[in-house]
């Protein structure tokens, strides 16, 4: 089952597992890979510079308006401002030599997060990572003085969103030792299917490598999309715009860490 209850504990009447949580933390992961050169063995460089994702995720750090990373919903929130608390990609254990691939994961701690604000976050790095946008896009995006409105992009992929951690003031929770083993062992079983499949897809892959390949003549070369820059495209409307069009007052008068909604 994708729910289970690991363990229990007495709340207040009030309590509400949403909007009683403090902080919530997330990790994101993405992959980075290193694919042989044609007709090399050698390694190829890096397909995301993670060094320059670290440096435009640490703009994220502190208090910002984070309209332009999130799907606004302007009935249901009322405002934008979130407190990102810490931020930082690590790799994980995850990583498959032959491939030259290697999991990391993007770690934020805030104290909420807006409608598919990771997923906006992890957008933008990774078109950093890509070296289609530089670092410092995600300072841009964060003014809404100089970008009031949200680019036009895609989202990140749900799969890789965790959900990892919500902390909450004077709860302790009671787990037995039979639950947590029992669900241990479901963890391990669809750790070691997943690693099966991972393996036989490198396997596979590694293989086209070492066949031999037949030029063929007046092969035509795959069409690249060419990357607009975020500062290019066409925008959504405002946050102000999108209340107009419903006629709700803008701004509502709000505090830091209201009702959020989640990823």
């Amino acid at each position: 089952p994708e729910i289970r209850a690991l363990g229990w504990t007495t709340v207040p009447d009030d309590f509400n597992a949403r909007f009683s949580a403090q902080a919530r933390q997330y990790k994101y992961f993405i992959v980075q890979q290193c694919r042989p050169s044609s007709g090399s063995a050698e390694p190829a460089a890096a397909s995301l510079n993670i060094e320059r994702m670290r440096e435009a995720a640490q703009h994220f750090l502190g208090e910002h308006d984070f309209r332009n990373f999130c799907k606004a919903d302007v009935t249901a929130v009322k405002t934008f401002r979130r407190r990102v608390m810490s931020f930082s990609i690590d790799p994980v254990g995850v990583a498959d030599s032959e491939s030259g691939c290697q999991v990391f994961a993007l770690n934020l701690r805030g104290t909420a997060f807006l409608w598919h604000q990771v997923r906006c976050m992890a957008a933008v790095l990774l078109m950093v990572g890509r070296g289609q946008e530089d670092p410092g896009i995600v300072h841009t995006l964060l003014d809404i003085v100089a970008t009031p409105c949200k680019p036009q992009f895609t989202m990140a992929a749900e799969e890789p969103l965790l959900l990892y951690a919500c902390d909450f003031q004077d709860l302790h929770f009671r787990r037995t030792e039979r639950a947590v083993e029992a669900y241990q062992e479901v963890l391990y079983a669809a750790l070691s299917r997943n690693l099966v499949a991972s393996a036989l897809v490198s396997s596979m892959l590694t293989r086209t490598y070492s066949d031999s390949k037949t030029p063929v003549i007046g092969e035509v070369a795959g069409v690249s999309r060419s990357h607009v820059l975020l500062s290019k495209r066409p925008c959504e409307p405002s946050v102000e715009e999108r209340a107009r069009r419903l006629g709700l007052p803008w701004p509502h008068d709000a505090q830091v860490g209201d009702a959020a909604i989640a990823e």
